[in-house]
């Protein structure tokens, strides 16, 4: 008969508390450490939870960014508390200032350190990158590629940031509905937009002019999925609620590169980088010893 060691016991506690999903070397990936991942790139707006598969394509994210991480400590990549505030200091502000943006994280289950830590691998996962040539993509101007995806779109903006008082969000939540409701009796959208938008294109009927669907703006994927002259629901963020009607999807058409603008090619090569990243990642993983456990 086995006897059952408090090692053994241990060990046997963690597997119920916790799977392991992975192993690069000597560091277990476990569904805790995955779930933790998920939720801070979705906060970041990296990760889409939407598609079945995402918790298989974050597993292999969260395992590159360990692999690169370690390549980073081996080359001797270091990243100082300087560099780490800095970066932070331009997100926070995109949020008004840094007490309203520690109470909006503090509210998505998040905190200060939590960025500051993600924003540190970023960066030192970045300097690696740069050093081995990475995140470089040439292509010849002549090369002829497809057209980023782009659609001409209008947008009512109804303010609703996460730190305000609960009775002024709920009076901003039934003037969003109030105001889709008054375009689906016929109301105009760019009449709505006039009169009721918070936006700055408000004045010109809430034109938002021409724009590119980018591969890490999941707000924008959103808007380019709606179909082309339908009026959307008010569409909740952690900032205000939105209304969008799409005008025109432009087609996508073989094109040469060089005849993309500075914003489209950027789009381009946001496509072919994060591919080659990955590929430079995964030839690392024999040296690390990756193992995957996941099978779901």
């Amino acid at each position: 008969m086995g006897v059952v060691t408090l090692a053994g016991m241990n060990g046997l506690i963690l597997s119920i508390i916790a799977m392991v999903l992975a192993q690069v070397g000597n560091t277990q990936i476990t569904d805790k450490d995955l779930d933790r991942y998920i939720q801070i790139k979705a906060f970041e707006g990296y990760t889409d939870t939407t598609s079945p598969d995402f918790r298989q394509k974050a597993l292999i994210d969260l395992i590159n960014e360990e692999v690169l991480l370690l390549e980073a400590e081996k080359e001797g990549i270091t990243v100082s508390r300087e560099e780490v505030d800095n970066y932070y200091n331009l997100i926070y502000r995109e949020y008004g200032d840094s007490v309203e943006f520690e109470a909006f994280i503090k509210k998505e289950g998040l905190t200060p350190d939590e960025i500051k830590e993600s924003l540190a691998k970023d960066l030192k996962i970045f300097k690696l990158l740069e050093q081995k040539r990475e995140i470089q993509y040439e292509l010849p101007p002549n090369t002829f590629v497809t057209r980023p995806e782009e659609i001409r779109y209008r947008l009512i903006k109804i303010s609703n940031p996460g730190y305000w008082p609960f009775y002024k969000r709920w009076m901003r939540t039934i003037k969003a509905w109030y105001v889709w409701m008054q375009i689906k009796l016929g109301l105009p959208f760019e009449e709505a937009a006039r009169k009721y938008s918070d936006s700055r294109t408000r004045e010109i009927g809430g034109d938002m002019g021409i724009a590119v669907v980018e591969p890490h703006n999941r707000f924008i994927q959103i808007i380019a999925q709606n179909p082309r002259g339908k009026v959307s629901k008010p569409f909740k963020t952690p900032y205000a609620y939105f209304i969008f009607k799409v005008e025109e999807k432009l087609p996508q058409i073989p094109v040469k590169y060089s005849d993309l603008n500075y914003h489209e090619r950027r789009v381009v090569l946001e496509k072919m980088i994060p591919e080659k990243i990955s590929r430079y990642a995964q030839s690392l993983w024999p040296a690390f010893e990756v193992k995957i456990n996941f099978n779901k």
